[in-house]
């Protein structure tokens, strides 16, 4: 542990705030003598890194809209990225872990290994402050290292352009021990199958389904308001969202997207002629043809 508080820079006060935050479940259930582990702790952590997160970016970011931010920062606190900034310290080679999760490779699973790293802020947070987790915090989030994209995020934000559309996850399939899960997920746009993935966690397996799946996509999602330009003016209207997702979803919603932009236009057309007349001042009575006095 001395190692640790080495790789991090900082010593700890009270040395057991670190032991606990190093000690997954498997090893205090394995445990003769009651031990506490990290899972508490990693309830904390949790908290104080996405306030750290959030106030970081909230100052840097002065002019971005709070969509951005909400998706800078779930890149920044997702599994995938605390796994990544846990690699950089080594964390995985000092947890102390029960012997079935050591041999189920526990050392390098993403979710144990980004487990004890919010555990290990929320240790540095009681030992030395909100300071101190800030400064451990920062380096790993302002020097350009984010995880891949938060996918189910951004296809969220794809279909809220669009409130008539639903979107919902459905698990498929469970396999595998306790310790070592592995899930298979689907999503679906309404009732359509728009993707499948497989993770470890069914978050995990979530952001793979969003990200497309089996379809080798890179998952990007964007987003661009688009401008009808009529008589000179432009008019933006929410559902003329132009969306480009890769996979099934872009063709998709795209092609929902035209149809209604081009039942928007028909009606505005149809429209058009009755409004036109409707100010012109009535000057003779309404008659039926051949029934009016000349």
């Amino acid at each position: 542990m001395h190692q640790l508080e080495t790789v991090i820079g900082y010593t700890f006060k009270d040395p057991k705030l670190l032991e606990t935050a190093l000690t997954h479940t498997s090893y205090a259930n394995e445990s003769k003598t009651p031990i506490h582990h990290n899972e508490r702790l990693e309830f904390l952590g949790d908290s104080v890194l996405s306030i750290v997160v959030a106030d970081h970016l909230f100052h840097q970011w002065k002019d971005r809209p709070e969509g951005e931010l909400t998706r800078a920062r779930a890149s920044l606190v997702c599994e995938s990225a605390l796994f990544e900034f846990a690699k950089e310290i080594d964390l995985g080679r000092f947890l102390r872990l029960g012997r079935g999760e050591e041999r189920g490779g526990g050392r390098t699973r993403p979710s144990v290994v980004s487990d004890a790293f919010e555990a290990l802020i929320a240790a540095l947070y009681l030992d030395g402050g909100m300071e101190t987790a800030r400064a451990f915090i920062l380096p790993f989030i302002t020097e350009g290292k984010t995880a891949e994209a938060d996918y189910k995020t951004q296809l969220q934000e794809v279909i809220q352009q669009n409130p008539e559309e639903r979107l919902r996850y459905e698990v498929e399939g469970e396999e595998g021990p306790d310790h070592d899960k592995h899930f298979k997920m689907a999503v679906y746009l309404n009732s359509n199958l728009m993707g499948r993935g497989e993770g470890h966690s069914k978050k995990a397996a979530e952001q793979a389904a969003a990200k497309g799946g089996e379809q080798g996509d890179d998952g990007a999602v964007c987003i661009k308001a688009a401008e009808e330009a009529e008589d000179g003016s432009h008019v933006h209207h929410a559902l003329d969202a132009e969306v480009e997702v890769a996979g099934l979803f872009g063709d998709d919603l795209a092609q929902r997207a035209e149809q209604k932009r081009h039942a928007r236009r028909d009606r505005r057309e149809d429209e058009v002629e009755p409004h036109a007349v409707s100010h012109v001042p009535r000057l003779l009575p309404a008659c039926s043809p051949g029934r009016c006095d000349g």
